[in-house]
This record gives C-alpha cells, sequence and structure tokens, in this order.
C-alpha cells in the first residue's frame, strides 16, 4: 500500500512540518502546496518523500475561489507525471492531524481495497438544493470576500433570483456538461487511478474548469461531481477527515485541547482531523502525538 498525500497549506511552517513528521513512512510521500502569498517555503523539512511545488507555479489561494481546484488538480498532475506508483492520493490541509498511526491507517484502506472516500451530501437531504444555488447562479469573484456590505448584495441577489432554495429558470447558467451536481467536504481519499481520470477529464474538458470560475466554494463541488459520475461512484464510503463546523460557515471551528476526549471517540470512524491551529492551541497535537499515535488504539 503506497500513499501520496497532498498538502495545502499557507502557514505556521512548525506545525506542518509536525504533520509531515506524523504521516512519514517509506510507503508515503508528501506533496505540498504554499499558497504564493505565504513565505514559509524555506522552513518546511524536505527530505527524500517530501516535496514542494515551486512558488512560481504555486497559486494565491483565496476564501470561495477556483484557486482551490486549480491547485488541487496541479498537484495530481505532478503526481501522475512522476512515474511512481501509489495506490492512494489523499487530499488534506496544513491543519490537519492524523488520529491514528500510518501503519494502522494502512491497514484499514487495504482491508476495503478499490473502495473511495469522499463526502457526498445525498439529493434528499435539505442542504442539497442550497447547495446547488452556489452553482446555479453567476457570481462576480468579489462576492466572495467576508465584507459586511457584499453579504448583504449576495443575500439580496440570491433573494432576487428566487431565494436560497431555488433557482429561476430566467438566471440558471448554462452547463457546459449534462450531468448533475454533487457536493461534499473539500477534502478526500481517491484511488490513483480514480483521481488521474478525474484530470484527465478536465485537461479533455476545460469548459468544466471554467465554469466554476463563477461560482462559490468550488471545492465543495468540483471533485464530487466528477466522481459521482465517473465508472468510480459504485464503490465509496465516506471521507476520513473529521471537520466541527460549529456555527461558522466559512471556516471550521478550531480544534482545541477540550476536544481530546471527542477526537478519541471518533478515531474508529475518522483517521484525520482539522482544524488545528498552533496560533490557539498547540497542546491538543502534542497531546495527540504523545498518546493517541503512542498507542495501539482498539475500534
Amino acid at each position: 500500500m503506497k500513499i501520496a498525500f497532498i498538502i495545502l497549506c499557507h502557514k505556521n511552517a512548525n506545525q506542518i512540518n509536525d504533520l509531515i513528521k506524523s504521516i512519514s513512512d517509506d510507503n508515503v510521500d508528501i506533496y505540498i502546496h504554499i499558497d504564493s502569498k505565504s513565505n514559509i517555503e524555506n522552513a518546511i523539512k524536505k527530505d527524500s518523500h517530501v516535496f514542494v511545488l515551486p512558488k512560481n507555479e504555486s497559486y494565491s489561494i483565496n476564501w470561495g475561489s477556483n484557486d482551490m481546484i486549480l491547485a488541487t488538480l496541479k498537484m495530481i498532475e505532478w503526481i501522475k507525471y512522476s512515474k511512481k506508483h501509489y495506490d492512494y492520493i489523499w487530499l488534506i490541509s496544513g491543519q490537519d492531524f492524523p488520529l491514528i498511526k500510518m501503519n494502522k491507517i494502512m491497514e484499514r484502506l487495504k482491508k476495503n481495497k478499490g473502495y473511495n472516500y469522499i463526502d457526498i451530501i445525498d439529493k434528499s437531504s435539505n442542504l442539497y438544493n442550497r447547495y446547488k444555488k452556489l452553482y446555479e447562479l453567476w457570481y462576480p469573484k468579489w462576492i466572495t470576500k467576508d465584507k459586511t456590505y457584499v453579504k448583504i448584495i449576495k443575500r439580496l441577489y440570491m433573494l432576487f433570483t428566487g431565494g436560497f432554495n431555488h433557482t429561476f429558470s430566467l438566471f440558471k447558467r448554462k452547463k457546459p456538461f449534462d450531468f448533475d451536481f454533487y457536493f461534499g467536504s473539500q477534502w478526500w481519499t481517491l484511488q490513483s487511478e480514480c483521481a488521474f481520470s478525474l484530470l484527465d477529464y478536465c485537461n479533455n474538458h476545460p469548459e468544466y474548469i471554467n465554469y466554476f470560475e463563477n461560482s462559490i466554494i468550488p471545492d465543495e463541488c468540483f471533485f464530487q461531481t466528477l466522481f459521482m459520475n465517473s465508472k468510480y461512484n459504485n464503490k465509496r464510503f465516506d471521507n476520513l477527515t473529521y471537520v466541527n463546523w460549529g456555527n461558522n460557515r466559512r471556516s471550521p471551528e478550531i480544534i482545541l485541547i477540550n476536544d481530546y476526549n471527542k477526537l478519541l471517540n471518533i478515531s474508529g470512524q475518522k483517521y484525520f482531523a482539522r482544524k488545528f491551529d498552533y496560533d490557539y492551541d498547540k497542546k491538543i497535537v502534542n497531546k495527540i502525538g504523545e498518546e493517541m499515535l503512542q498507542n495501539e488504539i482498539k475500534n
């Protein structure tokens, strides 16, 4: 079992180095994309299993934009043309941390060989139409800014075009593809052949990428839609990353030391968690490293 991790990150080099150390294994390679606005590249510890995309090839990533998609596609392409064999490509952020050891993760993946791990919201969910609205309409790029006046304009725009769960036909964009939207968490673990097939589709259909330029939070629809309309969709489990959104919309709750027991309880179902931040609480990561990753956890 060989895994290629993609890490999308932008800050806290020490935290990223601790993450790299926690997932290091002879059967793991780590491919890192650092936001081009960041200056942490030289502080990342590299070795024969750790590769950092050069700054002149990286993207400046802004919340809710297509940059996250382009960066992810760039990393999949890099992995593909490395000519190395991987069973899985695993997308995580620089603010993730594992809840169990890599050897245990490998064992669990082997038991479910052939499956992909990607979160998909069921079409019967009340959230489905709300998500759909984010992609049916045309949105100017500035609409993702976290400003009060922008939020008001966005709200009025959505109400005028049919409300939060519906879009009047007059305002629906014409899709350059004839399959349905699907939505879910950005973070996934895909068989390499599956990830490469999604990349190939994008390379052959640039209009698909272009469509998401004027949507909101495309990273929660782009790969999910391609995956569910691929031949790989019949062997799927939910993704392997625990996230607590709380009452937030733009960013998950930061995991703190008081959350330790919760992480302990879910480590049988989720192998990673986010969002950790050394600027707020480093103790929780230390505790995971000292206790959860140093002891065999039986689930």
